[in-house]
């Protein structure tokens, strides 16, 4: 991973001074689109649960859609 690359390299000190400041803005560049992908599987996956949920719900209530009972 990019991101490793780039820590492992400051670490050991592989790394020139005028290099780094680049790297530390792709390292910040990358951290922030792992936190926005995260973000949005974060949002896709409680759309996912509140629909499992609702589904959940209609089965555990039969009878409702056949409507009232006729005596």
């Amino acid at each position: 991973m990019e991101l490793e690359q780039i820590i492992s390299d400051i670490e050991t000190e592989d790394v020139d001074v005028d290099m780094l400041a680049e790297k530390v803005k792709r390292a910040a560049l990358l951290v922030k689109l792992c936190k926005t992908r995260l973000r949005n599987a974060e949002e896709e996956v409680k759309k996912i649960m509140a629909e499992i949920e609702t589904d959940s719900d209609e089965v555990d209530q039969p009878g409702e859609e056949d409507g009232p009972a006729v005596e």
